[in-house]
Order: structure tokens, then C-alpha cells, then sequence
């Protein structure tokens, strides 16, 4: 027996409907009695689908979010790296840097334009 016939079962001690129905053959009484009684069983499914949910969560936390993270922290390192070791092949004054990059461009533009491949 459940907790909820446990609970039907103390009840039909004291209680003159439930004695009525267990006395009589009122076999849809007593099914419609034990669905209300049981709440129409929105507590149970209610209880089923959150936990459900509960269980699904602390799985993708567990496997996904950890390595989401873990991913993350290692592109950081990676990434601060590659900038440190790109830096130190930047010298000079950084103005002076992007006016050669750009006098390259317009050099590089023009060349395509007097060989006829940009119009």
C-alpha cells in the first residue's frame, strides 16, 4: 500500500461518506473518491516532469557548461598569448606603422589598376 491508501484507509475509519463507499458496490464512487483524493494526480505528474527537469539540468551542467567553460578559459589563454607574441613584432612608433600599411595598399591598388585587373 501507498502513502494515498494509507491515507484512505485511516479516513474510511472515521469518515461516513468513505464508509458508505466501502460498505456499498459503488465501484465509480469510490474511483471518482480515490481521484479526488489523490488530488486527480497533478501533484504526481507535476512531480514526475520537475524532477525530470531537475535531473536533465544538473546533466548538461555537468557535461556541457563545464566544458563550455573550460573552452572558454582555454581560447582566453591562447588568444592573450598569440596577442603577446604578435606585439613583440610591432616596433616602432605605431602611427608611423599604419602610414606604410596604408602607403602599401594604394600602392598594391594602383598596380592592379595600370595592369588592367581593376577597372
Amino acid at each position: 500500500m501507498n502513502e494515498t491508501e494509507d491515507e484512505y484507509a485511516e479516513m474510511a475509519k472515521v469518515d461516513p461518506l468513505v464508509m458508505w463507499i466501502e460498505k456499498g458496490n459503488h465501484s465509480f464512487v469510490r474511483r471518482l473518491y480515490k481521484l479526488l483524493l489523490n488530488r486527480y494526480y497533478i501533484d504526481a505528474f507535476y512531480y514526475k516532469v520537475a524532477f525530470a527537469f531537475v535531473k536533465f539540468s544538473k546533466l548538461l551542467e555537468k557535461h556541457v557548461e563545464d566544458n563550455i567553460d573550460l573552452t572558454h578559459h582555454h581560447i582566453g589563454k591562447y588568444t592573450h598569448n598569440f596577442a603577446e607574441k604578435v606585439r613583440k613584432l610591432q616596433t616602432g612608433v605605431l602611427n608611423w606603422n599604419m602610414a606604410f600599411v596604408i602607403v602599401g595598399a594604394v600602392l598594391v591598388v594602383l598596380t592592379l589598376v595600370l595592369r588592367g585587373t581593376l577597372k
